[in-house]
């Protein structure tokens, strides 16, 4: 016995009331049986949508072509989605349709992976037709059926399997990871923004050899990049996501995050990271930074005692950037400094000062910048 939450309970319950099965299915029956609260619900049932409408006050047609009616409820939304099989996949990615089935054994036949293809009912039990369970309990992924034909059907799944394998920490099969590899070409068939999203699950998740093992996909999604083991491990140990995609693509790390329709203050800050050039002054080099926070600035370097030197400098209430010193540009200019010139003279004031925290006085500062203007 599983244990769903009386929303999910009551849903199934109302759908076996009017005569339809209802399930349970996928990733929360998976994270269920592996101990974990899943994040969300999704139910399959032999209801049509049309059933599912009139079952229920309160839905929204998010997937209706396919078969699928969000349920909305006081506890958040539900989908349901009736059983069904996928037509043919000419795209590598959407079947062109689908038809509605009243088994749930040929629903689950269509999902991705064993682990993802289980249901379970709390009035007519587990449903297991693939072995996910054993495959729970030996930590393997593999496909429902043959490997070459469900990546080839849609080519997001070679994405979550490696997401997948870093996720929950399993080993791939032999045969589907060789079959995933053979067709990582097919990943241009998938959208840009789809690739994005698994790949910063795949990085939030993964150790060095998980990165490792996911070149493959790398490689097919940004062939301008050469990938070495040390970028894995470096990308697997930092903490920052900005940082993670900096280590693994390097300078090349905004282009790649703009391809890839990545938000723009993640592009930025990988940006920032990317290009950064270890100098003398740690102060500097932090202020210096627009979108990285200080943290994750450090944690891309690696460098606890460099975070250490720079929060010890705030504490003592050095300047932290240029707007802390005790002239501004009016002064610059006051003293001959026009354009461009006025925002280098005070740079250089507060290169000046992070030598010598203790001269940041008015006073001190007109006469060094005096000295800078002659």
């Amino acid at each position: 016995m599983l244990s769903l939450p009386k929303h999910i309970e009551a849903l199934c319950q109302k759908l076996e009331e009017k005569g339809f099965a209802a399930y349970a299915v996928g990733g929360c029956v998976r994270d269920l049986l592996c101990g974990k609260t899943p994040g969300d619900y999704d139910v399959t049932s032999s209801a049509l949508p049309a059933d599912v409408k009139g079952i229920f006050p309160h839905t929204a047609d998010t997937g209706i072509a396919h078969g699928t009616v969000t349920v909305v409820l006081p506890e958040g939304n539900v989908e349901v989605t009736t059983f069904r099989k996928d037509g043919d996949y000419k795209d590598s990615r959407h079947p062109d349709g689908v038809t509605f089935v009243s088994h749930i054994e040929a629903d689950l036949a269509r999902r991705d992976f064993t682990v993802n293809a289980m249901a379970y009912s709390p009035l007519r039990g587990f449903v297991d037709p693939f072995g996910g369970k054993a495959d729970l309990q030996h930590k393997i992924l593999r496909t429902v059926g043959d490997p070459e034909v469900r990546f080839s059907e849609d080519a997001l799944r070679i994405l979550r399997l490696y997401r997948f394998s870093a996720q929950l920490a399993f080993e791939i099969e032999e045969k589907t990871e060789m079959m995933a590899r053979k067709l990582s070409g097919t990943l241009c068939h998938v959208s840009r923004e789809r690739i994005f999203a698994e790949l910063s699950k795949l990085l939030h998740f993964a150790s060095a050899s998980d990165l490792e093992r996911a070149e493959v996909i790398f490689r097919a999604v940004m062939p301008e990049v050469s990938f070495s083991a040390d970028d894995f491990e470096k990308a697997a140990s930092c903490t920052a996501m900005a940082g993670k995609w900096a280590h693994l693509c390097g300078r090349a790390a905004a282009d790649i995050l703009r391809h890839l329709r990545a938000p723009r203050k993640l592009i930025r800050s990988a940006e920032e990271l990317a290009t950064y050039r270890k100098g003398k002054h740690i102060v500097a080099d932090v202020s210096a930074l627009s979108y990285t926070t200080p943290h994750d600035f450090f944690a891309f370097l690696q460098d606890a005692a460099a975070e250490n030197e720079w929060l010890s400098a705030k504490k003592k209430g050095f300047p932290m950037h240029v707007g802390e010193l005790a002239v501004c540009g009016a002064d610059m200019k006051a003293l001959g400094f026009s354009g461009k010139e006025i925002g280098e003279a005070l740079e250089r004031l507060f290169m000046y000062v992070i030598e010598n925290p203790a001269n940041n006085k008015k006073d001190i500062l007109m006469e060094v910048a005096t000295w800078i203007y002659k």
